[in-house]
């Protein structure tokens, strides 16, 4: 009589992913797993790692509330995080004492001011990804809001500790908040990444990111604004707006979580920061950090110099400065937040090139323009057609690069979302230090015209490199 293997349950792990599926005991060992099937026909169980409140596990109205909530959370962290990176641009000349032809506090200095945050954050990046994967994304992320706060509250009030220290309290409170903003973002994101599939994550990191271009048009203009109540006014008030707004994000926060903070698995599988450099060496995730690098670094370069250029070239009135950002950044809000199904039908290697090739294209005609405005055969609102360009192709690159991330790590390395996330975090919080400071030193060598020529002709011909990221092959381990 023929009979037939027993049958058994056995858990298997593959790409980022637990699997329970029915297994054949025989005599001479098991049969090798084919992971392509595996995935066809069996659900995955949750990842390693992940919480007890994994919102996307929820099919009932009670965890489709979660899912919104977690998204507006980790959106609104995003949005109060670039307001106060941009909303003391306007006010810091005034209120720090600066000036051109100021011998005590020369303008160079306020380079210093500008770039601190990023500088901080670039490093709190790299310690935090770890940290993350073994404490988990939720308690950073609140810790990071909560920095947030006091840092904002003493930036608000550091003329009344010391005026004539004034400059160097803002320094020390700006790169306190930069740390801070290092967690929050990077925790925010990784949280995303791990609580949510494939299906939903796409959705949730683009309204996630959205917030960073909402932040800076909402930004600059409140800085403006408040810039004419006087130094000190014009200089408290906004910080005080943001950090009644972060009070608010950190009671959504434990309100989402039940006022009470998860207990998470450690994801490090005893490699440690292993981990991170192998994340770093892997060519995929390099090349997204290469081009994301590029990207931010010519849009910092932009920030920091256009303003400047428009006013001496173009004689541009001081309250235009600000406006004309709200050009790049309303396309960049409505592509990250619109394009998501787009991005999963024409792969988002092709969302990279797009991005990286239409920034490239805004920063190369920049000069073109300007001559035509200053010569009169434009006017002066053509200047947001440049900046339309970069803030569509950052949209485009920003709202396809940590989904793609969050991809490549589920097919390649274990279930290290913060780690992947401080990665990617990194080359935007590089990209931002390098930018301004780097800049000043270009346009006094070379000019205008032949730096914003050079970074967009540099931008959109690395765009091609996207071309190899069509297939992710499976880590050979």
């Amino acid at each position: 009589m023929k009979t037939t293997p027993p049958q058994m349950n056995k858990v298997v792990s593959a790409r980022g992913g637990t699997y329970q599926v029915k297994h054949v005991a025989l005599p001479f060992g098991d049969l090798p797993i084919d992971y392509e099937k595996l995935e066809e026909e069996n659900k995955p169980m949750k990842p390693v790692g992940d919480s007890k409140n994994d919102v996307d596990k929820d099919t009932n109205k009670e965890g489709q509330g979660k899912y919104k909530l977690v998204t507006f959370v980790v959106f609104f962290a995003n949005f109060l995080d670039w307001c106060l990176i941009s909303v003391l641009n306007p006010s810091a000349p005034r209120y720090l004492g600066f000036s051109e032809d100021s011998e005590s506090h020369p303008l160079s200095k306020l380079g210093f001011v500008i770039s601190a945050n990023a500088g901080v954050q670039l490093l709190a990046n790299l310690v935090m990804g770890r940290i993350i994967d073994r404490l988990g994304a939720p308690i950073i992320f609140f810790i990071g809001m909560v920095m947030m706060l006091l840092s904002t509250l003493l930036l608000a009030f550091a003329g009344d500790i010391s005026w004539d220290y004034r400059y160097e309290l803002v320094l020390g409170f700006r790169m306190f908040q930069g740390f801070a903003s290092g967690c929050a973002s990077t925790a925010g994101m990784a949280w995303l990444c791990s609580s949510f599939s494939e299906s939903k994550r796409s959705h949730a990191i683009g309204v996630a990111i959205t917030g960073t271009g909402l932040g800076v048009v909402v930004g600059m203009p409140l800085g403006s604004a408040f810039a004419s109540l006087g130094v000190v006014n014009g200089w408290r008030v906004p910080f005080l707006i943001l950090d009644a707004c972060l009070m608010i994000n950190i009671g959504l926060f434990l309100y989402s979580l039940g006022s009470k903070l998860p207990r998470f698995e450690n994801n490090d599988d005893g490699l440690g920061w292993k981990i991170v450099v192998r994340l770093a060496l892997d060519p995929y995730i390099f090349s997204i950090f290469f081009l994301s690098l590029l990207l931010n670094t010519c849009v910092s370069s932009v920030e920091a110099s256009l303003p400047t250029w428009i006013r001496i070239v173009l004689d541009a009135p001081q309250w235009s400065l600000g406006v004309f950002f709200i050009a790049c950044h309303i396309p960049y809000t409505i592509v990250a937040f619109g394009c998501n199904a787009l991005f999963e039908r024409i792969g988002r290697h092709y969302a990279l090139f797009l991005g990286n090739f239409i920034a490239g294209i805004g920063v190369f005609v920049a000069p073109f323009i300007i001559y035509a405005i200053h010569e009169g055969h434009m006017s002066l609102g053509f200047v947001a057609v440049p900046l339309a360009l970069l803030g569509t192709g950052m949209g485009l690159f920003d709202a396809a690069s940590m989904p793609f991330v969050a991809e490549i790590v589920e097919k390649r390395h274990a279930n290290i979302m913060g780690s992947a996330c401080a990665v990617i975090n990194a080359s935007w919080s590089l990209g931002f230090f390098i930018g301004p400071l780097g800049t000043n030193l270009l346009i006094d060598a070379f000019g205008y015209n032949r730096v914003y020529m050079g970074l967009g002709s540099f931008l959109f011909s690395s765009s091609f490199f996207c071309w190899f990221l069509r297939k992710i092959p499976l880590m050979k381990l």
